[in-house]
């Protein structure tokens, strides 16, 4: 999904998924952490919160959102795109 050469082209299909289904939330998810990744924050919470709309009890969007929002947090792009299954504490949260 993430190879540097092929963002551009990934964002375009899931842009293109959600106008054909606004319901499918794993592909606003996908798309904020796109936008996370290239280091577009305000697309990114923008993406995540339409998520978040979608399916309101996924704690692995509510924890992309906090990432994607914090202030001084460091780099949330990097940490929300090195490792989505990661917790950071050697758990694991559902699949995007």
């Amino acid at each position: 999904m993430q190879s540097l050469d092929r963002v551009p082209e990934s964002i375009d299909g899931y842009r293109r998924a959600v106008t054909l289904d606004p319901s499918l939330h794993v592909c606003f998810a996908n798309l904020a952490t796109l936008h996370a990744y290239l280091n577009e924050r305000e697309r990114a919470v923008e993406y995540i919160t339409r998520a978040l709309t979608l399916d309101p009890h996924n704690p692995t969007y509510a924890q992309l959102r906090s990432q994607f929002t914090s202030e001084g947090k460091g780099d949330a792009a990097s940490e929300a795109t090195s490792s989505p299954e990661s917790n950071g504490d050697g758990s694991a949260d559902e699949e995007l």
